[in-house]
């Protein structure tokens, strides 16, 4: 399974020379606010939410899903999957790769601009 991580690009060479790092994640769901530990993975890069200051890199890295399945957080509200996985279990499958993404891919598909 095709997983991704956002960062920042000065994180990203020590992700690549240390291995990822658990970190804590306070997510607030709008009720109360659930902490978790570990590395934060999505399943889709289309939930990818650069920051304004051009200051980002999303990395993937594959795992296989029957390994990472118990470190789901699951949302009934939204279709992206979401993990919270050790790092050294992420660390085992080695580094991550940088994935190219197209923010504005499909923005305009189903469209029709002919009459313009």
């Amino acid at each position: 399974m095709r997983l991704f991580h956002q960062t920042k690009t000065q994180d990203a060479e020590s992700i690549w020379n240390d291995g990822f790092r658990d970190s804590e994640v306070i997510v607030d769901d709008g009720c109360a606010g659930e902490k978790f530990i570990g590395v934060r993975l999505f399943d889709d890069p289309l939930g990818w939410n650069p920051n304004p200051d051009g200051n980002n890199l999303l990395l993937a890295i594959e795992i296989p899903e029957e390994v990472i399945s118990e470190y789901e957080w699951i949302k009934n509200w939204e279709e992206t999957r979401e993990f919270f996985v050790p790092a050294s279990l992420v660390n085992s499958y080695g580094p991550p790769v940088v994935e190219e993404v197209d923010i504005l891919a499909g923005l305009l598909d189903g469209i029709d601009l002919s009459g313009i």
